[in-house]
């Protein structure tokens, strides 16, 4: 008995199938596609059914052996592309989804496929322009209207991602990824409106008076300074800035002097024109930067001891009637407390 043709393998394939069992399915194809070598569409239905049986090496492998009798077979690289996308090797996917876009970038599935790996590989904005890409062509794709929403609310854009989701459900009603999306999307964008609301009201002129009217009234009040004591602490300014002016110097005697020096030794060494090792040289710049570095935070220290000094001898005094806060004033009211801001709790719930 004869053995059987790649056309009557192709039909048994079929019918494995057709009744779910995938791995027969996937041995039939192989053996069909073995019979006819250079059948691509054979080829093509045998990747697919690897695929299918989760059998993904192989599936590249066929897919691969069509790219090879056809260079520019677009759904074979796709498929490739989708194949390292499942397998979770993105960078490989990416490259190969470019390359199907480049032999024909009129088709949905190579973008759709290509935002997948992007949003994978975090380059967000990438991936939204694939997928605005995937939906431009296709507008009935609802799969890739969910994932565009998905990859907008990465990104921080909660209207324009419900807007995705909305998309999607239009076209599926009964879609739950995307039912799922849309919730998410709606919460954060109620969240975001009432934070913008809670800052508007805010920066009102009525709100921000009233601040300036707390701050005052809860402000510390300096005692009135004697000109004795006035003339004692600004001496001691005086002595201050006679530290910080010492400091200062140290540190400009290290810029100008030790460092440069050390830095010369260093370029000798590297020349071989004197005696000194490298690591020598080297030892006395780290040295130099080490003294440089002390130098510059003994004049900072100065410098918050003068700023402190200063502003406690020019501090006015307040008004009499300012110095103390009433007891008996109202707390401040929810548009201007911080802690309800921060909370958020004026967004309103969902439910999902």
């Amino acid at each position: 008995m004869s053995a059987p043709s790649a056309s009557e393998l192709s039909s048994a394939a079929k019918a494995h199938a057709a009744a779910g069992r995938r791995d027969e399915a996937a041995d039939t194809y192989e053996a069909a596609a073995a019979a006819a070598p250079m059948d691509v569409e054979l080829h093509m239905a045998a990747g697919g059914s690897a695929f299918a049986a989760g059998r993904f090496e192989r599936a590249v492998e066929l897919f691969e052996k069509v790219t090879r009798l056809t260079p520019a077979h677009c759904r074979a690289l796709i498929n490739i592309g989708a194949i390292h996308n499942r397998t979770k090797e993105y960078k490989q996917a990416e490259k190969v989804l470019l390359k199907a876009i480049a032999v024909d970038h009129t088709v949905a599935e190579a973008f759709y496929n290509l935002g997948i790996a992007r949003r994978k590989l975090s380059r967000n904005k990438l991936a939204a322009e694939a997928y605005r890409e995937a939906v431009r062509l296709d507008p009935s794709f609802a799969e890739a209207h969910q994932n565009l929403g998905n990859t907008l609310l990465d990104l921080g854009r909660a209207r324009a991602a419900a807007a995705a989701f909305r998309e999607a459900l239009r076209i599926r009603p009964d879609f739950p990824k995307a039912s799922a999306g849309l919730r998410r999307a709606e919460s954060d964008a109620a969240e975001k409106k009432a934070s913008l609301a809670s800052l508007d009201r805010l920066a009102s002129p009525s709100v921000t008076a009233d601040l300036a009217r707390k701050a005052k009234a809860n402000a510390r009040c300096y005692p009135e300074l004697s000109a004795s004591r006035r003339a004692m602490d600004r001496l001691q300014l005086l002595k201050l800035s006679a530290a910080v002016e010492t400091a200062a110097a140290s540190w400009g005697e290290c810029l100008k002097g030790d460092l440069p020096g050390s830095l010369a030794k260093m370029e000798h060494a590297i020349a071989g024109s004197t005696g000194t090792t490298l690591s020598a040289a080297y030892d006395a710049f780290e040295q130099a930067g080490e003294q440089a570095e002390t130098a510059a935070t003994a004049y900072r220290a100065e410098i918050v001891q003068v700023r402190a000094h200063e502003e406690l001898i020019r501090a006015p005094k307040l008004p009499a009637a300012a110095a103390a806060a009433p007891e008996s004033e109202e707390p401040p009211s929810s548009a201007s407390s911080p802690a309800l801001m921060a909370g958020g709790s004026a967004a309103p719930e969902v439910n999902g």
